[in-house]
């Protein structure tokens, strides 16, 4: 077999784990919040406020140039990460 065709086995096949192991954590996350109904109603609510929030932060953004708005855009999305990963990530 050739170097280029075992390369190209050996990604698929870490392409394949991965996909088993997201699908796999996809219905574990599922089995939790059908376990958890008032967590999972709890999460939705937030996730809806926290969309709105984006929405009003867009619409503020829209007062800025192109090129300024796509710098704002990167900061306030790298501050989103730190702050969802500091928060719940502890």
């Amino acid at each position: 077999m050739s170097t280029k065709k075992k390369n190209a086995s050996a990604k698929s096949k870490r392409s394949d784990d991965i996909s088993r192991m997201a699908g796999f954590i996809f219905k574990r996350v599922r089995q939790i919040l059908r376990e958890h109904p008032g967590v999972s109603r709890r999460i939705d609510e937030l996730e809806v406020e926290v969309r709105e929030r984006f929405r009003q932060i867009s619409d503020a953004m829209k007062l800025l140039e192109e090129h300024d708005r796509q710098l704002v855009a990167a900061l306030i999305i790298n501050s989103i990460t730190e702050t969802a990963e500091e928060v719940l990530g502890s």
